[in-house]
């Protein structure tokens, strides 16, 4: 069913693959980014660019978008991308998330889908990597907390891979979810994906409770579409890989059975 929504981090590659997928179903879309940059990519699938940027703007700037615009659902897309270090990745994946979960909820609208990351769970440790500077921190994940009982080896071997290699990248992402899982006020649905990849989509997917792999780009985009329209997602936290059922099957095999990645 059509409708409009406002993503955030409009820019991104899932974010314009969710935009084509909506405006081909007659949704309006708009796409808010920092700069100009992207207009043309944004324009070129048939959504509107609004320029606010997620690190400068306020909540209230984003209120008034939301009561101005009046969408159906927001979609949450923004990330740094490991540009600009901790401080950025913190200022945008969580202090961005959350300048627009206290929009929502001082808005009329109530309903986002949040782009996420898989396999985030788990009590993270930090310590400093240079003692004459404390500031320079990394994490870790503490191993007590152990994996998911559903996953296999291979999928315990690619997390400790990612949590090694992305480890800042990890816990920003987790503190947000934290806290979008604590607001009950808002109508969320989290989606996390595995590894992105740029190839296209076949229509299928594995969602709930997958083992860890990767999933193309515009997959991400046609769930994310999928899961905005379909109300006994809220709440639902969902893990994202290629696989072989049909999207919307997916999602309702996911609602049906309450698959969970939630592992906090």
């Amino acid at each position: 069913m059509p409708g409009k929504y406002i993503v955030i981090g409009g820019g991104g590659k899932v974010a314009l693959k969710f935009a084509s997928s909506a405006v081909k179903q007659g949704s309006k879309v708009i796409s808010v980014v920092r700069n100009d940059s992207h207009n043309d990519e944004i324009t070129a699938v048939g959504a509107k660019p609004y320029i606010l940027s997620l690190e400068d703007a306020s909540v209230k700037d984003f209120v008034e978008l939301f009561d101005k615009e009046k969408p159906d659902g927001v979609v949450f897309s923004a990330g740094a991308g490991g540009k600009g270090g901790e401080e950025r990745t913190k200022a945008v994946d969580y202090e961005g998330a959350l300048k627009v979960f206290d929009a929502l909820e001082s808005s009329n609208t109530h309903r986002i889908v949040m782009v996420s990351a898989a396999d985030l769970r788990g009590m993270f440790q930090e310590h400093s990597q240079n003692a004459c500077e404390p500031s320079h921190k990394s994490y870790y994940l503490d191993p007590s907390n152990g994996y998911p009982s559903y996953y296999n080896e291979a999928s315990r071997q690619l997390s400790d891979r990612m949590y090694k290699a992305i480890p800042t990248y990890m816990k920003w992402k987790r503190e947000a979810d934290l806290d979008l899982h604590r607001r009950k006020a808002l109508q969320y649905t989290i989606i996390r994906p595995g590894g992105l990849v740029d190839e296209p989509t076949n229509g299928k997917c594995e969602l709930g409770t997958p083992q860890l792999g990767r999933v193309p780009r515009e997959t991400v985009g046609e769930v994310l579409l999928a899961v905005m329209e379909n109300k006994s997602t809220y709440g639902m936290v969902l893990d994202l890989m290629e696989g072989d059922m049909e999207i919307t099957k997916a999602v309702e095999n996911a609602v049906e059975k309450g698959l969970s990645s939630w592992h906090d």
